[in-house]
């Protein structure tokens, strides 16, 4: 639990760093006031002194659907210092202006924003070039003057999108996927009845080999304790010895039947025959309903009609063609009834007593708009009347505005609706901002808010608004100086896995390959997915730190001079951290342990005039265990100014190089050197206080290795593992080869069953889609055709990968 003393906030946390050893992370941590007048930082009174955050802050919304705006301060490391802002940026002079710039100056480094108002994206429909119709970039809006611009990755580059695919081919997937997932609901189904069938076979033959290993079973001697459980009674046997009947014969073959039992069997019997009874009516319903059938057909709707004998009695072709006729007869009706529909439409717009009102000379005989005499594909009569209801808004009166506006969001929200049915798409470098977008249609980029806060080098334009969602690497970072999320690009590429987890990693994949089911293709599709798994990458340091990119600096002494512009209200400060080189004291019951301890985070919040910075250090373990054998961890600093630290370092490194021609020996190292770490280690309390004793008569310091944190006393059975791992069980070594083998061999037959399958379900997903397109009946599968129509099939599949074939080698000749 943390602590306050002398006004540092102190938590010691044990960690395990990126290299895998283990330490005893310090923290510490103090607010500071910038004064009015003065420069320099003043420090907060205790009371008034921020605490540790053990948890990641939230001030926009609750996580994970908000930007957090501080991470916690219990980092295990970081690899470079983070610089953090929180707040706005504020017009110059307090006069709302469209653009505006902030700046943050920390001694010799500057970094600047660009600042907008809210503006957001035109979508401009594909123009017909050359006959075809070419998508055009969209345009944005000019942006609306405002005062303050809150430093929020909400408002930067970011946020989610929807990816939208033709509709015609949208509508064929859809089908496709409907079809194989109804097929695949039957093979299930199927694979489950036989795997029931299977299993209840097992059972029965379990119970027959059970019962007749109890008849065949000797009687045995009274002696015997079977022997005499059976003369008692137990186990099917009367206390005569006699078997009673459902369990055995006696041993002389008489059968002995209780007569309640006898009436239960016999009752069992004649249900049996009644069913036996009602299936063959059954049976016989079943076949008269197909005699009765073969004098029917079918009309172009698919009902059964009876006919009489002068009637034409069509065969399967005869029926499929009508069928095919009347189907696009009806397609024919519906075109024509939409167009007579759009007609309807256009002329009944009135033109009296507030009713909406639209100029048709705008629109062309399709009812698209017409513009400099083309006709812009995507411009329906909805998207004509949407643009005048825009127009509208600017002029009308207030109720007629509000009416206005009240049909535009009716309008939008049916859009809306229609867009859910597509797959979301998150931006992977912010998934909180604004102007992500990978589809140039209407639906997704009309209305579409901009970033308002831009990096003044990479503004973004209309020519890279849209993106490609297969170059997502692409994507631009968003700007600002604001705290950048966990699992946002480009921070989770240093996420990575610690040294332990990364020499178990095989261990742990065999395991979960062992709980897979390799019955359940599912669970095969699993396990040939973890064999392409490669052991995850060492996790970097740098994952910790939590500031911008350009806002990671290699170093921060503590006295540097800051100046911010335009994210105050008065518009300029400057100021100077407070200048103390803090060091961290540790007793763990060996002594005192002093170290220095590294500035790793500034958070400014100008608003509240206030900078807060936190320091860390380790103190290195042997291993976790090790904290079991400390008998109390106490922490404090020792506060120093940074003049007078950098004239003391200064004079230690003189007087060891100076001197009187002799070299200062450092006898710890030296100890280190000529014995090894592992010999002071294992050192005895007794040993250790005899050699100090005996380097203090010699005039010699003598050696503090409790305070050099050399000396490590570990409880555990290391040796004892030394010894057994030299014991090798080798007809359990082979056991275990030969059932990895197994399963090997096993898991490879599954995966190629899989593939097997997989290649067959592509060949029928292109069967559909195939019968879809041309507007014929799907066919069935081929587990449902007849052996002429699968021979046909196969043979028209073989022409087809022949066909392949020679294309492909026709392309890659000469």
């Amino acid at each position: 639990m943390a602590d306050l003393k002398k006004g540092y906030w102190i938590e010691l946390l044990p960690v395990v760093r990126h290299d895998g050893t283990a330490a005893i992370c310090f923290v510490a941590k103090r607010a500071f006031r910038v004064p009015e007048a003065a420069l320099l930082v003043e420090p907060l009174e205790d009371d008034a002194q921020p605490p540790i955050l053990a948890e990641d802050r939230y001030d926009e919304g609750k996580a994970p659907d908000a930007p957090p705006t501080l991470e916690g301060d219990l980092a295990p490391e970081k690899a470079a210092v983070d610089v953090i802002v929180l707040g706005k940026a504020y017009a110059p002079g307090g006069k709302p202006a469209p653009e505006f710039r902030c700046k943050l100056r920390i001694g010799r480094v500057v970094r600047e924003l660009r600042l907008l108002g809210p503006r957001a994206v035109r979508f401009t429909p594909p123009r017909k070039q050359g006959g075809k119709f070419v998508p055009q970039p969209p345009t944005f809006t000019a942006p609306k003057p405002v005062k303050e611009v809150p430093l929020s990755l909400a408002l930067a580059y970011g946020g989610r999108t929807r990816v939208v695919t033709d509709p015609a081919e949208l509508a064929t997937v859809r089908i496709v996927q409907q079809t194989m997932a109804e097929e695949r609901k039957k093979d299930v189904a199927k694979r489950e009845a036989q795997q029931a069938e299977k299993a209840a076979q097992k059972k029965a033959t379990e119970a027959d080999a059970a019962r007749d290993a109890i008849v065949n079973a000797p009687l045995g001697a009274l002696d015997d304790e079977k022997g005499l459980r059976r003369a008692r009674g137990e186990f099917g046997y009367d206390d005569d010895g006699v078997r009673i009947f459902g369990e055995a014969t006696s041993k002389r073959g008489t059968a002995v039947m209780d007569l309640g039992a006898f009436e239960k069997w016999q009752a069992q019997q004649e249900q049996v025959q009644a069913q036996q009874a009602a299936t063959g009516r059954d049976a016989k319903a079943q076949a008269e309903e197909q005699a009765r059938r073969k004098g029917m057909r079918r009309n172009a709707d698919g009902e059964l009609l009876e006919v009489d004998d002068q009637a034409e009695i069509l065969d399967e072709a005869k029926l499929a063609k009508e069928l095919a006729q009347a189907r696009k007869d009806q397609e024919a009706m519906r075109a024509e009834w939409a167009k007579a529909a759009k007609k309807r439409r256009r002329e009944a717009v009135l033109q009296s007593d507030g009713t909406r009102v639209l100029d048709v000379s705008i629109l062309d005989g399709e009812g698209d708009r017409v513009v400099d005499g083309d006709d812009e594909e995507g411009e329906t009569f909805d998207d004509a009347w949407e643009l005048h209801l825009r127009e509208e808004l600017d002029v009308a009166d207030a109720e007629r505005r509000a009416a206005l506006s009240a049909e535009l969001k009716a309008l939008q929200k049916a859009r809306a609706e229609k867009l859910a049915e597509f797959p979301e798409l998150p931006c992977p470098t912010n998934p909180f901002g604004r102007g992500f977008v990978v589809s140039n249609v209407r639906e997704t980029v009309e209305g579409v808010a901009l970033p308002q806060i831009e990096l003044p080098e990479a503004p973004l334009t209309p020519g890279d608004l849209i993106r490609d969602p297969l170059r997502l690497d692409a994507v631009p970072l968003p700007a600002g100086f604001g705290t950048w999320p966990r699992a946002s690009r480009p921070r989770i590429d240093k996420a990575g896995a610690y040294p332990d987890d990364i020499a178990s990693f095989r261990d742990v994949i065999a395991a979960q390959e062992r709980a897979l089911d390799l019955e359940n293709e599912d669970d095969v599709a699993a396990a040939r997915e973890l064999g392409k798994r490669q052991a995850p990458k060492p996790i970097e340091p740098g994952y910790f730190n939590s500031a911008a990119p350009w806002l990671q600096l290699e170093q921060l002494v503590g006295d540097e001079e800051i100046e911010l512009e335009n994210l105050t209200k008065s518009g300029h400060l400057i100021f100077r951290l407070p200048g103390r080189s803090v060091q961290a004291e540790l007793d763990r019951g060996r002594g005192v342990e002093r170290r220095d301890l590294t500035l790793d985070t500034l958070v400014l919040e100008p608003e509240l005039r206030r900078a807060t910075l936190v320091w860390r250090t380790h103190y290195p373990l042997a291993s976790m265990a090790e904290l079991g054998t400390l008998p109390h961890l106490h922490g404090w600093v020792l506060d120093l100014d940074v003049k007078d630290k950098r004239a003391a370092d200064w004079a230690d490194a003189a007087a060891k190089t100076k001197g009187d021609g002799t070299a200062i020996l450092d006898l710890g190292q030296l100890a280190l050197e000529e014995r090894g770490v592992d010999y002071w280690r294992t050192m005895s309390d007794e040993r250790k206080a005899r050699e100090a004793a005996e380097a203090a008569a010699q005039g010699t310091a003598a050696l503090d290795l409790d305070r050099m944190g050399l000396y490590r006393q570990v409880d555990d059975d290391s040796w004892q593992e030394g010894v057994q791992a030299g014991i090798v069980d080798v007809s359990a070594e082979q056991k275990k080869a030969a059932e990895e083998l197994a399963f090997l061999e096993q898991k490879q037959a599954a995966i190629r069953a899989l593939e097997a399958k997989e290649r067959q379900d592509a060949v029928r997903r292109q069967e559909i889609a195939e019968a879809h397109a041309a507007g014929k009946p799907i066919p069935p599968p081929d587990s449902d055709k007849t052996p002429k129509q699968l021979a046909e099939v196969q043979k028209a599949r073989a022409e087809a990968a022949e066909k392949k074939a020679k294309a492909a080698g026709g392309k890659a000749g000469p």
